[in-house]
């Protein structure tokens, strides 16, 4: 005999907070299911009983429809019968072909980093020494530029979604990537996708998965990198004039070497279109 499958055995809908979050639940039961196999086996068996809700349906209420099933929950009542509740998230999901919708969250955090560069006049620092026992101490002084470990502030943008199979390869495609084009609110090389997290729950039939992007805090600061010529005998960076720093700074990304006189620009990262690969960021997109 085939399981049995009773659904709202509470009517109407449930409203409940879950980790700060708003849920719609459903509750059930299954009738002439086997609770005492291994868990996964009731579980596989229990997801493919016959109008058993799947991932991202939407709540049958209109006035909760825009709630998406995102949890099943199942506790073993006896061992012919199983217990359910189904919870629904209010998430902005159109499996149809809408494409796929995200919500953000951000945070700051400083990281560590390295620069012979002022971060904010851009002049080299450039440590001097001289004899002041010679008779002629300029002649023997020496120079160096010194490299300076300082904390930096980063925001990271997470962005978190829903999908029916597979993460699409044009969103994974981006990691390691800057953008290509102006995206959220700057302009090509400032943000960086720097990873991927995905989990399934049912077996791969749909995932959910974040992405995160990161970029510099620091005013038209890009993912950009300098060096400066240094002498090939002593190693010791030759004298260079800041302001062909800020014109090489002022220049757009470019995935690519920039020379300028003793100093070196290179744009490390590919770039990747994250606003046609993720669907928000763009001028004129709510986000």
């Amino acid at each position: 005999m085939p399981a049995e499958l009773i659904l709202d055995t509470v009517k109407d809908a449930q409203i409940e907070t879950v980790r700060d979050r708003v849920h719609v639940r459903r509750t059930g039961l299954i009738k002439g299911i086997d609770t005492t196999l291994p868990c996964a086996e009731v579980f596989a068996t229990a997801i493919n009983v016959a109008g058993m809700p799947q991932y991202f349906d939407a709540f049958p209420l209109a006035a909760y429809s825009y709630a998406r099933l995102t949890r099943h929950i199942f506790t073993p009542e006896s061992q012919d019968v199983l217990r359910f509740a189904l919870l629904y998230e209010p998430i902005d999901f159109n499996p149809a072909g809408g494409g796929i919708s995200f919500f953000l969250t951000r945070r700051t955090t400083l990281v560590e980093l390295t620069t012979e560069f002022h971060p904010r006049t851009s002049a080299p620092m450039r440590v001097k020494w001289e004899n002041k026992a010679d008779p002629n101490p300029q002649a023997t002084a020496r120079a160096n530029t010194v490299g300076l470990r300082y904390l930096s502030p980063m925001q990271v943008l997470t962005a978190h979604a829903w999908v029916r199979g597979a993460v699409p390869d044009a969103m994974l495609n981006c990691i390691g990537h800057v953008n290509e084009h102006f995206w959220r609110d700057g302009a090509s090389g400032r943000w960086l996708c720097t990873g991927e997290e995905d989990r399934t729950q049912d077996r791969a039939r749909s995932y959910s998965f974040s992405f995160e992007f990161t970029k510099y805090m620091q005013k038209g600061k890009d993912w950009s990198s300098y060096a400066v010529y240094r002498d090939p005998v002593t190693g010791i960076a030759l004298p260079y004039d800041p302001n062909d720093l800020d014109v090489l700074k002022a220049m757009a990304y470019k995935y690519d070497v920039i020379l300028k006189n003793g100093l070196l620009k290179a744009g490390l990262y590919d770039v990747a279109d994250f606003g046609a690969a993720f669907g928000f960021g763009r001028p004129g997109d709510p986000f």
